[in-house]
C-alpha cells in the first residue's frame, strides 16, 4: 500500500479531500488544485476548458456542435477543414458558425471547396453573451448532396 498524505484536509481552492490519500495522488491534487486560485469553475478557472468538440472523417452528411455559455465570456473555436478534391466543379461544405455577442448575434461562414485539394485551418475568438449558444454547423452548396470532407472542432471556454 501506498504511503499515505501526512496532512488531512481540504485543499484551499477547490476543498478536494487530501485525507486517507496516497501521496502521489494528494500531490496531483495539490497541484489541481492550484489551476483554480479562484475556487471551483467557471468562477476560478485559470485554464481553458474544451468544452465542446466534434471530429468526423469523410464526412458525407452535415454536421453540428454547440456550446451553450452560463455566463458572458470569451470561447475560442478554432476548426480544421479538408477536403481531398473528390467533389463535381462548384461543389461545397460551407461551416457556419452563430452567436451572440454584445452587439447581438453574428454569423461567420467559412467555404470548403470540394472540388479541390484543400485545407482551412482557423480560430475565433468570440465574446458570447450569457445563456447564448455558439454553433457551428456544416452544410452542402453549390450542388453537393454527399461529397466527403473532414472537420475537427474545438469550443474552448476561456478563463
Amino acid at each position: 500500500m501506498a504511503d499515505q498524505y501526512p496532512e488531512s484536509g481540504l485543499t484551499p481552492n477547490l476543498g478536494l479531500s487530501l485525507e486517507g490519500q496516497a501521496v502521489n495522488i494528494a500531490d496531483n491534487f495539490i497541484v489541481l488544485d492550484g489551476l483554480f486560485p479562484g475556487g471551483p469553475p467557471p468562477a476560478g478557472s485559470a485554464v481553458p476548458v474544451i468544452s465542446q468538440r466534434l471530429q468526423v472523417l469523410n464526412a458525407t452528411t452535415p454536421q453540428s456542435v454547440a456550446l451553450t455559455v452560463a455566463s458572458t465570456q470569451m470561447v475560442a473555436l478554432s476548426m480544421y477543414l479538408s477536403s481531398a478534391g473528390l467533389g463535381a466543379a462548384g461543389h461545397e461544405v460551407v461551416a457556419t458558425i452563430d452567436y451572440t455577442c454584445e452587439l447581438g448575434p453574428e454569423v461567420i461562414t467559412v467555404t470548403l471547396p470540394t472540388d479541390a485539394r484543400t485545407i482551412i485551418m482557423e480560430t475565433y475568438p468570440l465574446l458570447c453573451l450569457a445563456g447564448t449558444t455558439v454553433t457551428l454547423s456544416t452544410a452542402y452548396a453549390g450542388g453537393a448532396t454527399n461529397d466527403p470532407y473532414n472537420l475537427d472542432v474545438r469550443l474552448v471556454q476561456m478563463p
